[in-house]
């Protein structure tokens, strides 16, 4: 079953990987391309994924972008590719959860002192 299950996680992981672009800010998610922006809500979604397959600095990259769109407190709707809306009730939540997950997993907590003061 071993052999079985690594190629299986390979096949999972080669799947993940279509999905990862990097743009000039850094590693992006795209889910609904061409149709859609890349949003942060998603993406966030996937960051414990992200870690399981190995892809610390995808899911680094997500929550920091994530974190830039700050304001007032609340999670813009995307990390880029459109016009940035505040919508996203829930963003927050899952930006303190994934950069909790990432912080756990990695044992590096220096993501927290990135965007402080950020909103």
């Amino acid at each position: 079953m071993g052999a079985r299950k690594d190629n299986y996680v390979r096949m999972l992981i080669g799947a993940l990987d279509q999905f990862i672009v990097k743009t000039k800010r850094g590693y992006q998610l795209v889910g609904g391309y061409p149709w859609l922006p890349v949003g942060t809500r998603q993406a966030l979604h996937c960051v414990g994924g992200l870690l399981a397959a190995g892809r610390e600095d995808v899911a680094r990259d997500v929550i920091l972008q994530s974190a830039g769109t700050v304001k007032d407190g609340m999670v813009g709707d995307w990390i880029s590719g459109a016009e940035q809306g505040w919508t996203n009730v829930e963003g927050t939540l899952r930006l303190f959860l994934a950069a909790s997950e990432y912080v756990r997993h990695t044992e590096n907590d220096s993501i927290w002192g990135r965007y402080r003061g950020a909103g």
